[in-house]
């Protein structure tokens, strides 16, 4: 039998990322539209960025259990601490990946792709690096929550954020 608590705090966070799919969902079918180039180059460059940026926010997650030991102590100047770490930790990752990510164009060349599925995957990483830091940075607000216990305004944030705002610029 799942307690109430375990709801309180799954269900939130099983919503964020269902409509993290979604916005993919949604991606995959717009690029769609434009075309097998596109949607190869889009595939190519979305799944680039989004596996620097699991990796990233795998480490930035560390900051959940580091709060929650500091909530459950009750000691609010860790938390503060801890939170103020987390986002030095989001910068200190953000910088060196952002850089990366805008000259993988040679690596993928040398991967094999195509020069064209290349070139457009290049340009959507040029525009999406920008959205590395941000995304980061919701990452560990995001495990701050988390390690607070509060769930709820995850699934808000994460829905206003991913998928309203997505279907608004698609």
């Amino acid at each position: 039998m799942l307690s109430k608590e375990f709801l309180q705090l799954a269900i939130p966070l099983v919503s964020a990322q269902v409509t993290q799919s979604l916005t993919g969902f949604f991606d995959t079918i717009m690029m769609g539209r434009l075309g097998a180039e596109t949607l190869a180059a889009g595939g190519l460059a979305s799944l680039t960025f989004f596996a620097l940026l699991n990796i990233a926010s795998g480490i930035v997650s560390a900051v959940s259990p580091a709060i929650a030991q500091a909530y459950g102590a009750g000691d609010k100047r860790k938390i503060q601490n801890d939170a103020r770490q987390g986002f030095w930790l989001v910068l200190l990752l953000s910088i060196p990946i952002m850089l990366v990510t805008g000259k993988l164009d040679s690596i993928m060349l040398e991967l094999g792709q195509t020069e064209t599925t290349v070139t457009l995957a290049n340009s959507y990483l040029d525009i999406i690096l920008w959205a590395f830091f941000p995304a980061l940075g919701f990452a560990m607000l995001r495990s701050v929550l988390s390690g607070l216990s509060h769930t709820r305004p995850i699934i808000f944030k994460s829905k206003l954020l991913r998928y309203d705002s997505n279907c608004f610029f698609n």
